[in-house]
């Protein structure tokens, strides 16, 4: 049986590897928060929910501030780790 070799990165790559690695983070964390809001929106108002999936696949940053907003009026004494309350 032969040694398992792994790939060796410069530090370029690291770097590059890790600022992709965040983006990715990043990504999945608006997702999770898109899918907490969103169960909550869809029992409440379920007519509204084509216009928060409108949203979501039209302006990102819209999306990111106003699930802000529902999050920290729906928890007050939540952290919003995503940035500022």
């Amino acid at each position: 049986m032969s040694a398992r070799t792994y790939p060796t990165f410069t530090e370029s790559e690291r770097a590059e590897l890790r600022a992709r690695q965040a983006e990715i983070n990043e990504y999945l964390y608006d997702a999770n928060a898109v899918i907490e809001v969103a169960s909550v929106l869809e029992y409440k108002f379920p007519r509204q929910m084509s216009t928060l999936w409108d949203l979501a696949n039209s302006d990102r940053e819209g999306l990111r501030r106003m699930l802000v907003v529902l999050h920290h009026h729906s928890n007050p004494n939540r952290v919003w780790m995503g940035g500022s309350n």
